[in-house]
């Protein structure tokens, strides 16, 4: 009997030792903290590199964008006149001068000699703009340019929807359709006007114009207009309200790009 129990013993001896090693009780803790540790370490590496991809992201977005306003016209073909903010690159506030006359654009040269030759009948004008004035019992808003040499003010009508306006030149109500915007892309000159595929002005405000335009438009940016022509025995003259102030067919802004640049800056 002696034996027996003593070989029994013995064969659990043999039985259980294996399972409680400290080499196999301690296996999970270490498996444990080196997943940890990894885990940790990934993290870290992560938290390290990702802000650093979206910084070289930004670098070279702004890279793009570095390109200076005398760059740019340089390339196209022209020179700039006048520059109301150097601390900008969209172009938003240049005048070119008279060397980007081409074939299809020449508000730049023309517009601000219109306002100073033609004071009550100017047809185009393009000046800094100052500001909005309402106009009463209206929709319809006037917009003020001015000169940036002679400091003079050109006023005209902006008109939002279809209406019917007292005009001073013929005495009589004559409908009116709504002003039409437009951006004009300043990377069109004459040195890239002969391998131009798109047109450097664009139709905007489609719709939401007034919203939009004024969102758009700031004081200290350049802006070009266009009168309404009438015909009258032997002449043409510009449409003006009751109050005298003239109707604007068109209003053009402008920016390096076009209407891409625009729509990225009003999202």
């Amino acid at each position: 009997m002696e034996n027996i129990n003593q070989e029994s013993t013995e064969k659990v001896k043999v039985n259980t030792d294996p399972v409680f090693t400290k080499k196999t009780f301690f296996k999970p803790i270490y498996l444990f903290i080196s997943a940890f540790l990894i885990i940790t370490l990934l993290l870290i590496v992560w938290v390290i590199f990702q802000p650093e991809s979206k910084t070289s992201e930004k670098t070279a977005d702004n890279t793009k964008k570095m390109v200076s306003v005398e760059e740019a016209v340089e390339k196209a073909g022209y020179k700039i006149y006048w520059n109301g903010n150097k601390n900008d690159n969209t172009g938003r506030n240049i005048i070119a001068d008279d060397t980007r006359k081409t074939s299809t654009t020449h508000y730049d040269s023309v517009g601000l000699g219109y306002q100073e030759a033609y004071p009550d009948n100017i047809m185009m004008a393009l000046g800094v703009f100052k500001g909005w004035e309402k106009i009463e019992n209206s929709t319809d808003i006037y917009i003020l340019l001015e000169n940036p040499t002679t400091k003079n003010i050109f006023k005209g009508r902006i008109t939002f929807e279809n209406s019917f306006l007292n005009l001073i030149t013929s005495g009589n109500s004559k409908q009116n359709t709504p002003t039409l915007f437009l951006v004009e892309d300043l990377n069109y000159g004459p040195a890239t006007e002969k391998t131009w595929k798109n047109d450097y002005v664009s139709l905007i405000f489609e719709t939401n114009r007034q919203e939009l335009s004024q969102k758009a438009i700031k004081v200290g940016d350049v802006v070009a207009v266009r009168t309404i022509l009438e015909n009258v025995p032997g002449y043409q003259i510009v449409r003006k309200d009751n109050k005298g102030v003239s109707v604007i067919s068109k209003v053009v802004i402008r920016r390096f790009g076009g209407a891409s640049e625009l729509i990225k800056e009003l999202k």
